[in-house]
């Protein structure tokens, strides 16, 4: 989203409003008088927004800042007021289900998990309207204590409309995951919908600052079933839009090679996603190639990542040779990715980069494949740490950006 600064001659109320939480947000603690020079706003209409945010409990003072404010005295710093309020998140895949309850800056309050499949989407959303009924029963709190619902899931995502147009992975089609949400719940606040890694991306906005804070772009390279790579957009002011979903798993790496869930040959993803890397490991097995992998895991058809890290760690060499056969392709894209769109961080999630050694050899085929020319302007790279929840704290993330554009009136 673009942030305009306010004008108090063609920007409405609602805005100005906007722009002063969302400002507050991303630099608080922070006065109001920096708030008035960062949005060209002047001083009675700073002062009664900041009014109405603090009577309705959404911001607070925390302190006094060494600045003189607009009185010539010592200024108040004006930050989030954390607990105001609280957001559901959820991230639904079929294979499995994640939730969690946050405050306004990402924290968990409680959180669930279910790694049951559910083919069927009619089932998969019959029991995330259980588990969101245990989740508020377990911290006491009820549907009027959420302020926002946001939703991730995989696949192609209208956002505006709420509707998953595809999930390739189990066919589900034109579903209208809001409305079929909303309906088994009864919920009647803001429920959003959004695709799992650009809700990733939302997140490290809002709660990795430390990470995405000042840099112009910034791109989410996540590595699961399938493998996305939003790339965001950031202005002068605050924080910036999502440039598509980032479908980066189904660029095609060999024409020739093999066939991927969505039809075509030689994707990103049918080589190097986590389905490709338990595909070839099992047929390892299978073969009696991996024997370290087969002593962890004798059936190949329950094979997880997890068994695969470990053969890896254990010194399984044919193990190592797939990995390191995904990670050569990973890496290539990468490259492209840098070379195409050359953003100022890049941020990788994926089980496989939770090894050093992956991710040791990793960079080393991105900087054999990055352009030479910018080999010293290189984009900035951080491995995330792996973390069950961090696409349903996400799919909050997205409910808390809409939040700070809605307007309070008291």
């Amino acid at each position: 989203m673009h942030i305009a600064k306010g004008n108090n001659l063609s920007r409405v109320k609602v805005t100005n409003q906007a722009a002063i939480k969302e400002l507050i947000y991303h630099n608080g603690p922070i006065t109001r008088i920096e708030i008035a020079k960062k949005l060209g706003l002047t001083v009675p209409t700073i002062t009664a927004n900041i009014n109405t945010l603090l009577a309705a409990g959404i911001i607070r003072e925390v302190g006094i800042s060494e600045k003189k404010g607009m009185n010539g005295r010592k200024a108040a710093l004006i930050d989030m007021a954390d607990n105001a309020r609280l957001f559901l998140g959820m991230e639904l895949r079929g294979s499995m289900f994640r939730a969690s309850i946050v405050n306004y800056r990402g924290k968990i309050i409680v959180s669930f998990k279910e790694d049951t499949p559910h083919i069927e989407y009619d089932k998969m959303l019959d029991e995330a309207q259980k588990h969101i009924g245990k989740m508020l029963d377990e911290v006491q709190l009820s549907q009027e204590d959420i302020a926002g619902i946001g939703i991730c899931m995989p696949g192609l995502i209208d956002s505006e409309k709420g509707i998953l147009k595809i999930h390739s992975g189990y066919n589900w089609v034109n579903k209208n995951v809001i409305q079929d949400i909303r309906n088994r719940i009864g919920y009647r606040g803001s429920i959003y919908l959004e695709n799992n890694s650009c809700a990733r991306a939302v997140g490290a906005q809002l709660f990795r600052k430390e990470l995405t804070s000042g840099c112009k772009s910034f791109a989410y390279f996540y590595v699961s079933h399938g493998i996305a790579c939003p790339f965001v957009v950031n202005d002068s002011a605050l924080y910036g839009s999502i440039v598509g979903e980032g479908e980066v798993g189904h660029m095609v790496m060999n024409p020739e090679g093999p066939v991927c869930r969505c039809g075509n040959r030689g994707c990103l993803e049918a080589f190097a996603g986590e389905h490709a890397v338990i595909k070839n490991c099992a047929e390892a097995v299978r073969n009696g190639c991996a024997p370290i992998l087969a002593g962890i895991c004798p059936d190949a058809e329950k094979l997880t990542v997890a068994d695969i890290l470990e053969a890896l760690k254990k010194g399984d060499e044919v193990v190592g040779e797939i990995i390191n056969q995904a990670l050569l392709y990973i890496g290539i894209a990468v490259a492209n990715i840098e070379n195409f769109v050359r953003p100022e961080v890049l941020l990788l999630e994926g089980s496989l980069f939770q090894y050093e050694p992956n991710q040791k050899y990793l960079m080393q085929i991105i900087q054999k494949n990055v352009y030479c020319a910018v080999q010293s302007d290189r984009t900035k790279m951080f491995f995330l740490e792996e973390d069950d929840f961090s696409g349903a704290r996400g799919a909050a993330a997205v409910t808390i950006r809409k939040d700070l554009e809605d307007y309070i009136e008291l």
